[in-house]
């Protein structure tokens, strides 16, 4: 049961490579409140390795109506086209 989980655990989740798990754990952050899971997400991001890490905190920002300028500049220069795509698109927003 996703709902029971902590936010990092559900952030973790995002990053599975079950496409199902990624898509529930994103549904149930998005039930919770704004303020803390984004609070959560930002001590989580940095210790990511994984540069998928950062479009999933920057998709959150968007989904809550708060979006991380910082962040989605980061991606804007990122070296892969699809964080490029992504800031790109947040960016027209």
């Amino acid at each position: 049961d996703l709902t029971k989980l902590s936010v990092t655990k559900l952030l973790d989740r995002t990053l599975s490579a079950n496409g199902w798990e990624q898509e529930q754990a994103r549904r149930v952050l998005k039930t919770r409140e704004a303020t803390k899971t984004l609070a959560e997400t930002k001590k989580w991001l940095p210790k990511q390795t994984n540069p998928h890490a950062k479009l999933e905190a920057m998709w959150l920002h968007e989904a809550f109506g708060k979006p991380d300028a910082a962040l989605t500049a980061q991606l804007a220069s990122a070296s892969d086209e699809q964080s490029r795509a992504a800031a790109a698109r947040q960016l027209s927003k």
